[in-house]
């Protein structure tokens, strides 16, 4: 339940708000969330978000990612 209403389950946002303005807290947003899928066992979850983080890192192209991560995040909204 505290994933479905924290900060993680809206990573997306998140991550498009701070892209620009704030990159390591975009990354430290994709790294969060990396690691509560973890914790959770939400295997995919995980692996789109480390693509994520590793993404904004190298300052890629995030889209791709953006979007994986949305799509492994619906079964989780309320």
């Amino acid at each position: 339940k505290q994933f479905i209403t924290g900060s993680e389950s809206k990573t997306v946002e998140t991550v498009r708000e701070q892209i620009e303005t704030d990159r390591a807290g975009a990354e430290r947003a994709a790294h969060s969330l990396k690691g509560v899928a973890g914790t959770i066992g939400a295997t995919e979850l995980q692996t789109c978000a480390q693509a994520l983080e590793t993404a904004i890192h190298d300052k890629a192209d995030i889209e791709t990612q953006l979007t994986l991560v949305g799509e492994e995040l619906k079964p989780f909204a309320k």
